[in-house]
């Protein structure tokens, strides 16, 4: 019976990780179409199938979900030139 509750544990972190990617994903995509600010984080929710809650869930802002999750593999120096306005 142990074995379940990491099994389900694990499956749950699985699932955030995948929430979270995608969110990250359409926030940089809606970026690159639009600009920081040509899109809401309501087309963010739209596209990724998510709530408000939801998103806010996993990210305070729109600028962090662009950025990602800190367990997400992302590029110093890309984020280094988010950060500095590039």
């Amino acid at each position: 019976m142990g074995n379940s509750a990491i099994t389900s544990g694990g499956l749950r972190e699985r699932k955030r990780a995948a929430t979270r990617a995608a969110i990250t994903a359409v926030a940089r995509s809606l970026t690159a179409e639009r600009g920081l600010s040509g899109y809401t984080v309501e087309e963010v929710c739209e596209r990724a199938g998510i709530s408000r809650r939801t998103f806010f869930n996993y990210f305070p802002a729109k600028e962090d979900a662009i950025l990602g999750h800190v367990d997400d593999d992302f590029p110093e120096e890309v984020v280094a030139r988010f950060m500095a306005g590039g």
